[in-house]
């Protein structure tokens, strides 16, 4: 069986420094420093050049770790149980995958007033950031050739320059309220960044907030993102590896499928607006809700689409644009572009490269565009009873619409209740019960049912979250400060519902874990 472990080290070292500026302005400050070093390794793979030797298909490679005389050939029929152990041995590779990444940032802020207006004080607030990130990757494949193939080490850094500012102005407040108009607050931000290796950007943020009456708030933000693609995005080793794909006519034939990062990425960009409501009647203490109204737009996304749906990469026209067909049989221009593909990974043709057919490109790439709509809610009540205080809660969220336009010119398509994408809608309920030093909350988390890429059902998923917690009332002493608590994630255990995925997981990441019941005990003692 195929065997893959992996090890994750990480640390983290920060410091703040605060300041007092005078009147009512600060000065806040940190420095912060992070690194991990992730290594990946699968192994019991099957070697598709190896392979090919055993099965006769080429030649016997005396370079490589299989020999036919010593090993026999490989028979595909049957149990497997024709094929001895040290065949089975003699045909297998591993993927070896190692990355380091670290960051450095830097942040300063200074906050205050300004001047006062009859709503209250105008405030500002002020900073600068400074990030440098660093990537580095080393690969060691053994899949495609011969003998083990180290992948081209990618090392990559930046440094990123920020500057913001944010400002807040009451207009209406308690000393110039009227009828329809208790409250009332506007705010704009801007953050400009400069990367070094991107260019500049600035984007805008505004947002209202009005109480025309006591327990009633309406709300409201507009603004605009910007996210440069990650190191890793731009600077994973880029790999050509011979795959067998379907054709529109339904024939196999042999592709090259591009992967890794992209240094060709531009920035992903969004335009996004909410509307909300929040009420907290004063005729039922304890009552809270809110509701709000979402559309994020998204464009030049950046993503690995087609290594996400490679299957279909030949015979949905949608991903057209990623598919270069050649003949290096007939063409010069092919034949040069697909051996300089090959060279460059060091990838092993176990077929006759006449044989090729197209170029996959499943790099990461910008693609169309997504529109995102929906809305959220949240109903909570906290009451006492005697000693007791009791609260319950509600929340969920509703994807109206989750349309994705893979190119510019492809179809919008709606991708809400699809696997790999989100689902419609997600819930969750939670009831708490606290007395004297002691706090419990259980919750049930509901993901609603959907559907995977040829329409089989995949059901919903439904799994409960458990606290108690003891918190020392007493002022004085070692018990002063002291916290307990005990956590229970998915506390029955509860399998996510099967998805028959093309990566061999059998449950689908995007919308359910695999972690299973997770408990924690945490001891703290503040002071």
């Amino acid at each position: 069986p195929v065997r893959s472990a992996g090890t994750a080290r990480s640390y983290a070292l920060t410091g703040g420094l605060e300041a007092e500026l005078g009147a009512d302005w600060k000065l806040s400050s940190y420095l912060a420093y992070a690194a991990q070093r992730d290594r990946n390794r699968t192994d019991q793979l099957a070697n598709e050049y190896l392979l090919a030797e055993a099965l006769g298909s080429i030649a016997d490679d005396p370079a490589s770790a299989f020999s036919a005389q010593r090993d026999g050939y490989f028979n595909p029929y049957g149990d497997g149980n024709a094929n001895s152990r040290a065949l089975l041995q003699a045909i297998s590779g591993y993927s070896d995958y190692e990355s380091r990444s670290n960051i450095l940032t830097a942040d300063m802020v200074a906050d205050g007033s300004l001047f006062s207006l009859p709503g209250g004080s105008v405030k500002l607030a002020v900073g600068a950031n400074y990030r440098r990130e660093r990537f580095h990757s080393q690969a060691v494949d053994f899949i495609f050739s011969p003998t083990p193939v180290a992948g081209r080490p990618a090392d990559y850094s930046r440094s990123i320059w920020a500057g913001f500012a944010e400002l807040a102005v009451p207009l209406f407040g308690p000393d110039n309220a009227r009828t329809g108009l208790q409250q009332l607050d506007f705010s704009a931000a801007v953050r400009a960044e400069r990367y070094d290796d991107f260019g500049s950007t600035a984007n805008p943020k505004f947002s209202l907030r009005w109480v025309p009456v006591n327990g009633v708030a309406v709300r409201g933000t507009w603004g605009t993102s910007f996210r440069a693609p990650n190191l890793r995005e731009l600077g994973a080793p880029e790999t050509a590896n011979l795959r067998i794909a379907t054709n529109e006519a339904g024939n196999s034939v042999v592709v090259i499928q591009r992967s890794g990062g992209n240094t060709g990425l531009s920035p992903e960009k969004a335009k996004s607006w909410t509307v909300g409501l929040d009420l907290t009647p004063s005729s039922l203490a304890g009552l809270t809700a809110s509701l709000t109204a979402f559309r994020t737009i998204f464009s030049g996304r950046i993503s690995n689409v087609v290594q996400q749906n490679f299957s279909s990469a030949l015979t949905d026209p949608i991903y057209a644009p990623f598919v270069r067909w050649v003949s290096p049989g007939t063409s010069a221009d092919d034949l040069a572009f697909v051996e300089e593909l090959l060279s460059r990974s060091g990838t092993s043709n176990p077929y006759p490269v006449e044989s090729i057919a197209a170029v996959v490109d499943a790099r990461y790439v910008n693609t169309g565009r997504v529109d995102v709509a929906g809305g959220d809610f949240d109903i909570n009540y906290v009451f006492e009873r005697g000693s007791n205080r009791f609260n319950i809660g509600v929340g969920a969220t509703y994807l109206e619409r989750w349309r994705e336009q893979v190119t510019p010119d492809s179809p919008a398509v709606d991708r809400r209740n699809v696997a790999g994408r989100p689902v419609d809608l997600k819930g969750r309920m939670t009831i708490g019960w606290a007395r004297g030093p002691f706090d419990t909350q259980i919750a049930l988390n509901h993901v609603d049912a959907y559907r995977d890429e040829a329409g089989k059902r995949i059901k919903a998923w439904n799994t409960v979250d458990f606290r108690i917690a003891y918190k020392s009332k007493a002022s004085t002493g070692i018990a002063s400060g002291f916290t307990l608590s005990l956590t229970a994630q998915n506390l029955f255990d509860k399998a996510p519902p099967f998805y028959d995925s093309t990566a061999g997981a059998g449950y689908d990441g995007a919308n359910a874990d695999a972690t299973g019941r997770f408990i924690a005990l945490e001891i703290a003692r503040r002071w």
